[in-house]
């Protein structure tokens, strides 16, 4: 038991796995959200955020695993971007 304390306790001091534990809850809270809420409908923009949102904890998580579909998605995506910016600053 000692041995599990201690191992919580270390990981919880190294920023990266506390921050990879809050994006796990985040997804997990979204889920919940998802699986109760009545905002499509009486607060569409909340929800437009909330979807947008968790469907990048998605992508990012496929593209961790190296999801062709995700690296072809974000590809697309940074390409999309870019030539906004561009635009923009030519303008």
């Amino acid at each position: 038991m000692w041995i599990s304390l201690f191992h919580l306790e270390t990981m919880a001091s190294n920023p990266a796995q506390r921050f990879a534990n809050l994006v796990c809850e985040l997804r997990t809270l979204l889920d919940n959200y998802f699986k109760c809420t009545e905002d499509m409908k009486s607060d569409p923009l909340t929800y437009y955020a909330m979807f947008n949102l968790y469907l990048a904890i998605q992508v990012i998580d496929q593209y961790a695993i190296h999801d062709s579909v995700a690296i072809e998605f974000l590809k697309s995506l940074s390409d999309r971007h870019k030539d906004i910016l561009d635009q923009l600053q030519k303008h």
